[in-house]
């Protein structure tokens, strides 16, 4: 039996060598750091030996709440994600089924490249190229004027009341293609002969689309559901720390970029790592609560 289970094992030396990379790196940069989350329960001195510096348990828990920057990043965070979630999260369903819907090959081929190309774009330069195209001189500005639709430029990056759905807008643009592929994907799973069979019983094509494609599909969606939730409390760093401002602060500072102030610009890393654990912790409990709710509703979860 042993010997059986060795030779087996040497068979698969390959497979398993082309594993230990990703096994490292989960080691290195997820396991090992875990370890010193210890330090959001102490006033930590930044070179200084770990475990003499002074235990001041919940204190940083209890500071973040009395924060008002914090509870701004925090309400701003779940108000964009929430947003994410209502608009970015079912679009790229939408899209996959106007693919495969669609009659016109040759135009979806052509329209499936054009938007799934900005997501392979550094989100520098989609945050330069949005600046620019919604600037006080830019195109969109220059379309509204020649139309009479404005009278003066519309700050569209200064106004805060503007930020949040812009920042859907660019989400879309960034993402939405990326997402139908994966949507498509699962579209392939679809029983051809029972699609086939409800166009000779004479089914329409959005009743084919709700009975047939859309119940195939709903494993992946399910699963793409959970993971998005897990990252409520993580979104939209990106979007905050390049298209926010001073203008726009008060809606656009989330709690990524509060945690990234707190630890390398004021050095309260203490502090900053509390503000990570609670987010980890919340990821935690989102992920476990979604696929148990998932798993219990449609028998579709994660685990």
């Amino acid at each position: 039996m042993m010997k059986k289970f060795f030779r087996f094992k040497k068979e698969e030396l390959v497979l398993q060598a082309m594993v230990l990379p990703a096994i490292i790196s989960v080691v290195i940069f997820s396991l090992i750091p875990i370890s010193f989350v210890v330090i959001s329960f102490m006033n930590y001195r930044l070179g200084s030996n770990i475990f003499r510096n002074e235990w001041v348990g919940l204190k940083h828990f209890f500071d973040m709440f009395s924060d008002r920057y914090f509870l701004q990043a925090l309400r701003n965070t779940f108000i964009i994600s929430l947003l994410d979630l209502a608009f970015c999260f079912p679009a790229p369903i939408i899209l996959a089924l106007i693919f495969n819907e669609s009659p016109l090959r040759r135009f979806n081929k052509v329209a499936q490249t054009a938007s799934y190309l900005p997501h392979f774009l550094s989100y520098v330069v989609v945050a330069a190229f949005w600046k620019i195209l919604l600037d006080s001189d830019g195109v969109v500005n220059s379309i509204l004027t020649l139309f009479g639709m404005i009278q003066s430029p519309v700050e569209f990056w200064t106004t805060k009341e503007l930020y949040w759905p812009l920042t859907v807008v660019v989400s879309l643009w960034k993402g939405v293609g990326w997402g139908a592929i994966i949507y498509f994907a699962a579209i392939t799973n679809v029983n051809m002969e029972v699609y086939e069979a409800a166009i000779v019983d004479g089914a329409g094509r959005l009743r084919r689309v709700i009975s047939i494609i859309l119940p195939t599909m709903m494993g992946t969606i399910a699963v793409l559901f959970i993971l998005r939730m897990a990252g409520l409390l993580n979104a939209s760093f990106d979007q905050s720390y390049l298209l926010g401002n001073l203008f726009n602060r008060e809606v656009s500072y989330v709690v990524s970029y509060y945690t990234l102030d707190m630890g390398l610009r004021q050095l309260r890393l203490s502090y900053a790592t509390a503000i990570s654990f609670l987010q980890s912790v919340v990821s935690l409990i989102l992920l476990l609560l979604t696929n148990a709710i998932a798993k219990k509703i449609r028998g579709s979860s994660i685990f």
